[in-house]
């Protein structure tokens, strides 16, 4: 078995004027179904009385490519997965997650390119306390320099918190990315992201001891994130990127400023088994003694965590996976919080 460095990523793209000839994949279909059982400590993910028990959890992954002209390519990428527990009384925790994301992108030089992209994730549970939708549709543009790429791009996106949709927001965002390829194995990437996020709702202030709402103020936030990565592609592949998001509200409890660190390792074992290794820290700090929005605590996995998991092939398409995660209160807030699940599966997988 070799090891596949590659990770998917989906982006659809207008073409325009003249171009140059855009090179071919060698796996334009991509699929995968995996399934199997897990064990989860907390459910409900509660800092107090957790509860725990079994379920059933499968995932399914479609990309693929095509080609409509020399100087243009297509891109789609759909993901979904479901989780059911065994028991009555916990299946409020039953959980659907989709999204898709839809790319068309034009090679006018061999340097420059165009890009636009569409994309949406969905997040529904049969209790909805988590529930949300987000999306956006973007624009950009890349030049390759040498060992450089560089892009810059624009979009529009939009958050849904369903079990409150006043909490939801939508802005227009702006992106600037570079990747230097130092080596054949080694690679920096540095990108910055700011975010202009507009609120249906008036602003909350702080009135002596007390928090009201001003009306006629609607809220708006500026969000700012930069991130670095370092990323090696060999005998082993490993990547460490450190992120530093900071969110400016002009409404009382929404302001933060979270670090992040991520590390991760796949390499290969005896007996053509493969491990991998993935460790993120998070430390965030709040400008405000409380935390009115939900916006960023939406996300199971926005914790510390380690992640680790022991596969194995069988055949040209098949694999058995055994992934144990940890999941941990990130630095910086308030009551405890310890979340473990287990999960054994296989996998048919296609490309």
């Amino acid at each position: 078995m070799t090891l596949d460095p590659k990770k998917t990523s989906v982006v659809f793209l207008i073409a325009l004027g003249l171009s140059a000839p855009i090179q071919a994949e060698e796996n334009p279909l991509q699929a995968s179904l995996r399934s199997g059982v897990e064990f989860d400590d907390n459910v409900n993910r509660e800092s107090a009385n957790p509860q725990s028990g079994f379920l059933s959890r499968y995932f399914v992954a479609f990309n693929t490519s095509t080609q409509p002209f020399e100087h243009a390519r297509i891109r789609f990428n759909a993901k979904h997965g479901g989780k059911f527990f065994f028991e009555n009384e916990l299946a409020n925790a039953d959980t659907l997650v989709t999204q898709f994301s839809l790319a068309f992108e034009h090679q006018f030089l061999p340097e420059l390119m165009l890009d636009t992209h569409v994309d949406m994730k969905d997040r529904t549970e049969r209790l909805p306390i988590r529930d949300y939708n987000r999306g956006g549709l973007g624009l950009g543009l890349s030049l390759s320099l040498a060992d450089v790429r560089l892009r810059l791009g624009g979009a529009y996106r939009y958050f849904a918190f369903k079990p409150n949709p006043s909490s939801g927001s939508s802005n227009l965002e702006s992106k600037a990315n570079a990747n230097w390829a130092i080596s054949h194995a080694f690679s920096m990437s540095l990108g910055y992201t700011f975010a202009r996020r507009l609120f249906e709702t008036d602003r909350f202030i702080q009135d002596g001891s007390e928090l009201r709402v001003d009306e006629g103020r609607v809220r708006t936030d500026d969000f700012h994130s930069v991130y670095l990565q370092a990323r090696y592609t060999g005998p082993f592949i490993a990547s460490a990127t450190y992120s530093l998001s900071l969110n400016i509200s002009n409404s009382f409890g929404q302001e933060l400023l979270r670090q992040t660190l991520t590390t991760s390792a796949t390499f290969p074992l005896w007996f053509d088994f493969f491990a991998t290794i993935k460790l993120e820290l998070q430390r965030t700090s709040y400008e405000d003694p409380v935390l009115i929005d939900a916006d960023f605590l939406v996300d199971e996995d926005n914790r510390n965590a380690v992640i680790t998991s022991l596969a194995r092939g069988f055949g040209e398409h098949w694999e058995a996976e055994l992934r144990y995660s940890l999941f941990l209160q990130e630095f910086g807030v308030g009551a405890d919080y310890q979340r473990q699940t287990l999960f054994l599966a296989m996998a048919f997988l296609f490309d």
